[in-house]
């Protein structure tokens, strides 16, 4: 029996806003059956009958379907139940080249000409003209980035809603953060199928990252129009272009799904296959993670209860504090905080001294540039880390820690290096993905 990964149905329940994404994968002799399930708010347009609402979900299933495809990575893909355009099967070759580009690194996959998705030439795309209020789906997610973004449209009087995918459970994080923003939220819950997490114990098959951006990109856009709203917004800061590492002749980002090549992509995407009137954007993009930082520091009702540390967020064994104070998120976050805040501040927030703990020093050496790579994380670039520690340095507060002693002494740039970084870090880039009316957003916050 030939091995074969195939995206087999998806069975929606229009009473209860269930969806099942159903995957067949045939290894050797043994087959396994997947079943991913979601449940959606109630919304008169989630039907079977509803053409846009089966392409979004067509595309959301071929967007999960990433989880279950990474067992063995099949190259022999197949339809049950619908068939992609040419400008569909394009586009999922990116996503699942670029998008999975940790994964193929870490696993040793050579990736390239892996993935041929299958389409059909006559397949026309067929773009629906739908009309939607004008107003905005907020991507929160319980960190810094999400919650700037919702400050700044509260300021400026933008009318949004909160938008939250929950997997596998509720996240009191998000929960808080929701709370003290006071707006409402579409809580889509995901539940993946258990076997998936049986396999990945079982050391058979591969294991590794997968681009989740993307998947909450589709399900926002999918929101978006069960439920009326123009505009999906997310956080993405211009850093996350940055890249890891090179493999087989290619850069590998973590955060290729945050990237500004994937937005292009996805806004393209929605247009060509979707509907125009979808707007995905991020309102960040525009931003370093230290601007962002330094707009954040300002929101101190949040710093209680804000956290970017991935530990809130595992299925299995979460932290039980904000801060796990060992991942690479937290020592980031750690020093981009104590660039804008008072060491008080930051050390009631983080309940310690992330500078004096001698076991993150291979952690900063990487964040500083000076060691391996950028770790595998949503975490900005050297020259923001240097940067960061700089605007530390200067207010002396922290000279008596550990990586700080360090740095002083062995990566602290001369005056003139240091001037140029902080303009190249602090500095506006172009903001041509932003519509138009959200442009002024940002800068007249910053004055």
């Amino acid at each position: 029996m030939s091995s074969s990964f195939t995206f087999d149905q998806i069975e929606l329940n229009p009473k209860t806003g269930e969806i099942h994404f159903l995957y067949i994968l045939t290894k050797d002799s043994k087959t396994y059956r997947f079943d991913e399930k979601m449940s959606l708010p109630l919304s008169e347009k989630l039907n079977d009958t509803d053409p846009l609402v089966q392409k979004i979900l067509q595309s959301v299933h071929v967007a999960l379907g990433m989880s279950y495809w990474k067992l063995y990575c099949l190259t022999e893909i197949s339809f049950s139940s619908y068939q992609l355009s040419k400008t569909e099967a394009d586009f999922w070759n990116t996503i699942y080249t670029k998008g999975m580009g940790e994964f193929y690194f870490k696993n040793t996959i050579d990736y390239r000409h892996l993935i041929q998705f299958p389409f059909n030439e006559s397949l026309q795309n067929n773009p629906s003209d739908c009309i939607l209020k004008d107003r905005s789906l907020v991507g929160i997610g319980g960190g810094k980035d999400s919650i700037v973004s919702a400050c700044l449209l509260q300021k400026a009087g933008k009318y949004f809603d909160g938008f939250i995918v929950e997997t596998q459970k509720k996240y009191p994080v998000t929960y808080e953060v929701s709370k003290e923003l006071r707006n409402e939220n579409i809580i889509v819950q995901r539940f993946i199928d258990p076997q998936l997490f049986e396999l990945n114990n079982s050391g058979d098959v591969f294991n590794g990252h997968v681009p989740i951006s993307v998947i909450y990109a589709f399900l926002g856009v999918l929101c978006a129009y069960l439920y009326d709203y123009t505009n999906v917004i997310v956080s993405n800061e211009r850093s996350s272009d940055t890249g890891n590492v090179e493999y087989l002749g290619e850069m590998i980002n973590h955060q290729w799904s945050k990237s500004s090549e994937f937005e292009l992509l996805f806004q393209q995407f929605i247009a060509q296959v979707f509907t125009p009137h979808i707007h995905y954007f991020s309102l960040l993009r525009s931003l370093s993670e230290l601007q962002i930082a330094q707009l954040f520091s300002k929101e101190k009702q949040f710093h209680p209860i804000f956290s970017s540390c991935n530990r809130n967020f595992a299925i299995h064994n979460p932290s039980s504090h904000l801060w796990c104070g060992t991942c690479p998120k937290c020592a980031f976050t750690f020093i981009l905080m104590a660039a804008y805040s008072s060491k008080g501040e930051v050390l009631n927030i983080f309940g310690d001294n992330f500078l004096d703990k001698k076991e993150l020093f291979p952690l900063y050496k990487q964040l500083f540039g000076t060691e391996g790579h950028k770790p595998f994380e949503c975490v900005g670039t050297p020259d923001e880390a240097v940067v960061a520690m700089t605007l530390i340095h200067e207010k002396q507060e922290f000279e008596d820690s550990l990586v700080m002693k360090e740095f002083v002494q062995n990566i602290l740039p001369d005056n003139d290096s240091v001037n140029k970084l902080k303009y190249d870090v602090l500095v506006f880039k172009s903001r041509h993905m932003i519509p138009d009316e959200f442009q002024s957003i940002i800068p007249n916050s910053l004055l």
